[in-house]
Order: C-alpha cells, then structure tokens, then sequence
C-alpha cells in the first residue's frame, strides 16, 4: 500500500536499479530479497507486488487496445476488468 519515488541525475543508476528490482535484467552480482510484511517472497512470484510505472513503456503498434490489455493480464491481473471501459470509448 506505498508507493516510492527513484530520484537522482542523469546517469546515476535509476533504471539500473529499477530493471534489477523488477527482473528484467540479471544482478551480476549480490542477491535480491523480495519481502511483504517481513517474509520472504519467492523470486517466481516477487512480480504479484509491484507494479512498475514508466514513461518509455514500449507499444506494440499492431495491438489493438484490447490486445495490449489482455497481452499485459498475462504477467499481471488488473484490478477491475478493463472490457466495458474500452467498450464504451470504442477502442476495441
């Protein structure tokens, strides 16, 4: 239920840190805990408590909408189903 903000200068290892924390590259060195409420998480499963926010989120300019959506629920359920929000603006 928080939520935490990476700041610094250019260069200074953000994303590094960012793309080690979420998986998406290896550490080459050192471990990586993943805890909630003091117990420990298993690294298959680390990905069910964060949620990563990123203004360079690569799309995928032959999905539609709902493609994305449904591509995305595959790594991570959203909250609420997304179908009538996307039915009512026509973005299917």
């Amino acid at each position: 239920g928080q939520s935490y903000a990476i700041v610094g200068n250019n260069g200074s290892g953000k994303s590094t840190l960012l793309q080690l924390l979420s998986g998406i590259v290896p550490a080459s060195e050192g471990k990586i805990i993943y805890q909630n409420n003091n117990k420990n998480i298993d690294s298959e499963d680390f990905y069910r408590y964060i949620a990563w926010v990123s203004p360079y989120l690569e799309l995928i300019e032959d999905m539609t909408l709902l493609a994305m959506i449904e591509f995305h629920q595959q790594f991570k359920r959203l909250a609420k189903d997304t179908n009538p929000f996307v039915q009512k603006l026509r973005l299917e």
